[in-house]
C-alpha cells in the first residue's frame, strides 16, 4: 500500500498506477474548488487505470452527487463510504459497473 498523501499531482498518480500496475486504485476526495477540473483530472486517472487493468475506488464527499457536474460522467467502480467499506473491497468476488452522475448517487 503506497499513500501518496494530500495534493499528489494527476500526473505523479499516473505514473505510479503505470509503473506499479496494481490491482486497486483508492481515490479519496474530500474537498472540490472547481468542478470541471475535478473531473478532469479524475477522468485522466480513471483511464490510466483502465488500462492497467485495475479498478478504481473512490471515497469522500467529493464524489458525491452534487460536487460535480450533472453532464460529466465520473467513472468508477466502487464508491465506498468508510475506511472499512475500503478495506473490505479486496474481498469481494465482484465489483459496481462503472457508475455516472446520471443514474446514481451517492
Amino acid at each position: 500500500v503506497l499513500n501518496l498523501g494530500v495534493g499528489a499531482s494527476t500526473e505523479t498518480i499516473d505514473q505510479l498506477i503505470a509503473s506499479r500496475q496494481p490491482q486497486y486504485v483508492f481515490l479519496f476526495a474530500f474537498h472540490v474548488s472547481d468542478d470541471n477540473s475535478f473531473a478532469q483530472r479524475h477522468t485522466k486517472i480513471s483511464e490510466t487505470v483502465k488500462v492497467c487493468g485495475a479498478k478504481l475506488i473512490v471515497g469522500g464527499n467529493a464524489y458525491t452527487i452534487k460536487n460535480y457536474p450533472a453532464d460529466n460522467t465520473i467513472a468508477y467502480d466502487k464508491y465506498c463510504a468508510t475506511f472499512k467499506d475500503f478495506a473490505d473491497v479486496q474481498h469481494e468476488t465482484t465489483l459496481a459497473q462503472t457508475t455516472t452522475n446520471a443514474n446514481k448517487k451517492n
